[in-house]
């Protein structure tokens, strides 16, 4: 792919070990619109006893100043290392933590995030800087307690796509798992008037039910695997999801594996990009 910038990290700020890849997260910075600098920052951080902490994504995509507009940056990749080798990315506290990151590629966006807003309108970031109104997505309904984002630009999301799609040709992942499958499912009802059993089979049939649960409710023990099932019905794409935490391979958000992330947030062109891929 001709558009993606080397920036290399240093050898020891990731695995460089290769790794079989099935599954792509998506990530926003929470900083500035310049890709060069996440990465130069990564390679100066350290714990808290100076070690180095291999925290980074293969890629990082820039976007445009909300200072002064300079978009120079706007839309660029930046490589950070090879997509085949790994570094943490996740941050997930269980033991599928190492695994989820070995198996996949993650990409950050360069975006500030959640945005509050003051009583005379105005907007300001996690770090108190003041995002001019035409940055601001409002979105219908808040998303991990916050209904002002950063707005993530056209130039980006066209980025995104392309990377995408030369990913999961240079790695076979299939680009209609993960998110896509969810948007479809998040836009699916319950049918009216079925009876316990062919509920069950519509949430089975649908994706709902994981492999227990359906095991479970043909075997006739319906109740708890039927509810919690029911309950993921309409469900944000973006939410928290058991597939992705167990490893199911896609294209996820860093919100389908951590509830404490809005990384990243449910931006309508972004969702209308990932419904199409």
């Amino acid at each position: 792919m001709q558009l993606i910038n080397k920036h290399n990290l240093s050898d020891n700020e990731y695995f460089p070990n290769r790794t079989p890849k099935d599954t792509i997260y998506l990530h926003h910075t929470e900083g500035s619109h310049r890709p060069d600098l996440t990465i130069d920052y990564w390679d100066r951080d350290r714990n808290s006893v100076g070690t180095r902490v291999r925290v980074s994504t293969a890629y990082v995509i820039g976007g445009t100043s909300t200072r002064n507009c300079d978009d120079s940056y706007d839309g660029k990749i930046y490589e950070a290392f090879d997509p085949s080798y790994w570094s943490h990315h996740l941050g997930i506290k269980n033991k599928n933590n190492t695994f989820l990151n070995q198996k996949s590629i993650g990409i950050e966006i360069c975006n500030y995030g959640s945005l509050s807003k003051t009583s005379d309108g105005r907007f300001f970031n996690s770090v108190k800087c003041e995002i001019p109104k035409k940055f601001v997505t409002e979105l219908d309904s808040p998303f991990r307690g916050s209904l002002y984002y950063h707005s993530y630009t056209p130039a980006q999301i066209e980025s995104l796509r392309k990377l995408l799609i030369y990913l999961s040709d240079k790695f076979e992942i299939d680009l209609k798992r993960g998110i896509p499958r969810e948007i479809e499912k998040s836009n699916l009802t319950i049918p009216p008037n079925l009876n316990v059993k062919e509920k069950q089979k519509w949430l089975n049939k649908n994706g709902f039910t994981d492999a227990k649960g359906k095991k479970l409710q043909e075997c006739g023990v319906p109740d708890k695997f039927t509810t919690e099932a029911e309950s993921k019905v309409g469900l944000n794409p973006l939410e928290l999801n058991h597939a992705a935490l167990d490893g199911y391979p896609g294209v996820w958000s860093h919100t389908n594996v951590r509830i404490d992330k809005n990384d990243i947030y449910p931006h309508p062109s972004m969702m209308d990009m990932l419904k199409n891929l």
